[in-house]
């Protein structure tokens, strides 16, 4: 090795990472084995070598962790307020307008009540989409109408359309009764005159209040229902409501029994972690905790490229350098950079390395 080639092998601080979260993540792992190495391990150069070296090794590792945390955070912070929301009706808000924007300024309203469909389909057939024989879309619609109806009690969109039917069955009542005489009324509406205005009235009562929602929802089809609904202004309220009380339950009991909510618990924990640690070693140690996290719970990978800004993250890719790099895959060739520059690596870490180098 020329002396260009030993002084860029002597500054240990020096990184391949591009930027990316996935070279980052191996330049987190190679810069924390270099610094607990310093802390922990005899140094036989010179005193002010070694406060150099630290030093250099320190602010490396802090300009990798910042870039680590921010990634960390948003991936964190969106899958727990979006995918791991155990409170039934925030769930469902998200669920139904994740960004928070407005419903009609974000979504196709179509398009949404078919996601809700998908969902309840998946979670119906335990967390599997069906290949093949895959159910009606119309047909598992009307099933979810029925199913909302027999708790309408619950589905204030609902009631926010029998009361639109409602109003309008009384108008148009009111408008035939006084546009003519009650006897007429009678004979148009039921084929029989009534015998006094007050028996027309009580009629009227009667009509409006066999006029619910449930009364004519046989009769409405999935695209003819979602008119009803913008035309009550209850579209947003509905798709909300159906995400709560009939996709949620599906949701909840197969990702409970997945640990849905050890892994909030674990993720929680950890972001609280990151976003206050006060100093290096705090932020050293939160850090190492959430990357963990990530690796232990596998699936968070799944969410960088939606919520961390990593596009073009590949979590198999990241998961495999994980395992390598915790197994001590690289140790033997970090160990050779600290004794270039005195560090005294003890001989049996020197060993275990060496034999992890050539697994």
């Amino acid at each position: 090795m020329n002396w260009y080639g030993k002084i860029l092998y002597s500054q240990i601080w020096t990184t391949k990472s591009d930027g990316s979260f996935q070279e980052d993540l191996v330049a987190f792992y190679e810069l924390e084995y270099k610094y607990q190495s310093l802390k922990n391990y005899e140094f036989t150069g010179m005193p002010q070598r070694y406060e150099s070296i630290l030093e250099k090794v320190e602010e490396a590792f802090y300009e990798i962790m910042e870039r680590l945390k921010e990634t960390l955070i948003l991936t964190f912070r969106g899958w727990l307020e979006t995918h791991a929301i155990t409170e039934p009706a925030l769930w469902a808000e998200r669920r139904t307008d994740p960004y928070g924007e407005g419903f009609m300024s974000s979504f196709d309203a179509t398009n949404n009540l078919e996601g809700i469909i998908g969902e309840y389909i998946r979670y119906q057939n335990g967390g599997q989409v069906p290949v093949y024989n895959r159910p009606n879309t119309e047909t598992v619609f009307s099933n979810m109408l029925g199913e909302a109806l027999e708790m309408s009690n619950q589905f204030s969109s609902l009631q926010g359309v029998t009361n639109m039917i409602q109003i309008e069955e009384r108008e148009r009542l009111e408008n035939d009764l006084y546009s003519d005489d009650f006897e007429n009324f009678g004979i148009n509406e039921r084929g029989e005159a009534f015998q006094s205005e007050e028996e027309a009235k009580a009629y009227i009562e009667e009509r409006v209040k066999e006029a619910d929602i449930g009364h004519f929802a046989q009769n409405f089809g999935k695209q003819e229902f979602m008119s009803l609904l913008e035309g009550s202004g209850q579209m947003e309220t509905f798709l909300v409501e159906l995400n709560q009380h009939l996709v949620f339950p599906l949701w909840y009991n197969y990702w409970r029994g997945m640990g849905i909510d050890d892994t909030r618990d674990m993720v929680e924990e950890a972001y609280k972690n990151l976003t206050s640690a006060s100093s290096f070693e705090e932020f050293h140690l939160a850090l190492e905790v959430a990357i963990q996290t990530c690796h232990q719970g596998g699936s968070m990978l799944d969410y960088l490229s939606e919520y961390g800004g990593e596009d073009d993250s590949n979590p198999q890719e990241i998961e495999n350098i994980m395992t390598e790099l915790t197994g001590g895959k690289s140790n033997a060739e970090w160990d050779k950079q600290l004794k270039a520059i005195g560090v005294k690596v003890p001989g049996s870490v020197k060993k275990h390395n060496l034999q992890m180098a050539k697994v």
